[in-house]
């Protein structure tokens, strides 16, 4: 059976990583965040092409992963343009992979009372290009914030209020969207 990637999409701020590490734990699977490996890149090395790391970094280590029969959530906002081919594609040579988009009324200004509330001492240092990533985000939401076509299974979660649907629900939609091929036990 291939392993199943979940990948969970939405615009900043819209719960997609909260609702990832909920996955995670309830898969009991792996969590990769987009985020988190720009933030190792940054931590490295200060400023960085977060497409290009999406090429060179993210989607090789996604595959090799799956290459090992791993199952994992990963979170990240999804751009409408490439999407499809520069991760989707790539990925389903080495795996079954679904999408879980998230969707909530207002992203960016979740995204801003975010940083500006986070005491995390990373955030605080880069609260201002943080911040200006706020505008950004804003004048591209119709790149991320509504479901792509993928081309794969997909569930719409709502998280203006909890999850709609639940939690419950989105982890029957992973289950019943995980290959049901079994190996050929007849050796």
């Amino acid at each position: 059976m291939k392993p199943l990637i979940i990948l969970v999409s939405g615009a900043p701020g819209s719960g997609k990583t909260t609702l990832a590490s909920i996955l995670s734990e309830q898969l009991y699977i792996p969590h990769i965040s987009n985020d988190l490996v720009h933030g190792g890149i940054e931590f490295n090395e200060t400023g960085h092409d977060r497409s290009v790391v999406m090429d060179s970094v993210l989607v090789p280590v996604m595959s090799e992963i799956a290459q090992k029969n791993v199952s994992f959530v990963f979170d990240g906002a999804l751009h409408k343009n490439n999407a499809k081919e520069k991760i989707v594609e790539k990925l389903q040579t080495v795996a079954n992979v679904i999408n879980v988009h998230v969707v909530t009324a207002d992203p960016i200004q979740r995204y801003t009372d975010r940083v500006m509330k986070s005491q995390t001492p990373d955030i605080i240092r880069r609260r201002e290009v943080l911040l200006d990533r706020a505008s950004y985000h804003r004048d591209h939401l119709d790149e991320y914030a509504q479901p792509l076509d993928l081309g794969i299974p997909q569930l719409v979660v709502n998280t203006d209020d909890g999850h709609t649907p639940t939690i419950e629900e989105v982890v029957h939609f992973v289950n019943s969207n995980r290959s049901t091929v079994q190996p050929d036990e007849s050796v």
